[in-house]
């Protein structure tokens, strides 16, 4: 396992003796077994009522109904707590996998490495030939954003271009076709 394997515990409130609060009195034994097999926990109160889920690397594991848990009970003498510990083994040993987080072992290369940092080699050259760059940034954004502008001040010129010459051939269709316009009756005042 390449980091310390972490657990959040999200526990609710639940009703004892007539008063609805959280506690952690129902945790115990979950909190010392999973402690004594080296997992850091953090305790977070929430507010479901009678819930404990259990969530690793921001996926829920374990869900339970805290009043299954004993009451300040060893994890060995309560089942469900059992049940909760090993889940929890299970599932760190799928999501901890090695084959899970990528890897660059430059180190196994040598000296090799050192001497392509020290020539400036790109990003490619220092991983594996397996690994592939989806984009570089550019070497002068700068002068990039300002042709994009220009090539943009050029479609929007030849916007222009093409609504004009559509209204012209708009017209002449309409000419063609005997349909006048209010443009071709003002022509046709003038010439009475």
């Amino acid at each position: 396992m390449s980091e310390v394997p972490s657990i959040k515990l999200h526990y609710g409130p639940y009703i004892a003796n007539g008063v609805i609060r959280h506690k952690t009195q129902r945790l115990h034994g979950v909190i010392q077994c999973l402690t004594k097999l080296g997992y850091a926990i953090e305790i977070v109160p929430s507010i479901h009522m009678d819930r404990l889920s259990v969530e690793m690397l921001g996926r829920e594991i374990y869900r339970c109904n805290i009043k299954n848990l004993q009451f300040n009970i060893e994890c060995k003498d309560d089942v469900i707590c059992k049940r909760l510990v090993e889940t929890v083994q299970e599932a760190s040993s799928r999501l901890y996998a090695d084959e899970n987080f990528p890897q660059y072992h430059p180190v196994l290369r040598g000296r090799r490495v050192i001497h392509e940092i020290k020539n400036k080699r790109t990003n490619q050259d220092l991983f594996s030939s397996d690994i592939k760059l989806w984009f570089e940034i550019p070497k002068n954004p700068v002068g990039n954003v300002s042709k994009l502008m220009r090539n943009l001040e050029i479609i929007d010129g030849e916007e222009e271009k093409l609504q004009e010459a559509d209204e012209n051939a708009d017209t002449e269709s309409n000419k063609s076709s005997g349909l006048t316009t209010d443009a071709d009756i003002s022509s046709d005042s003038k010439i009475l």
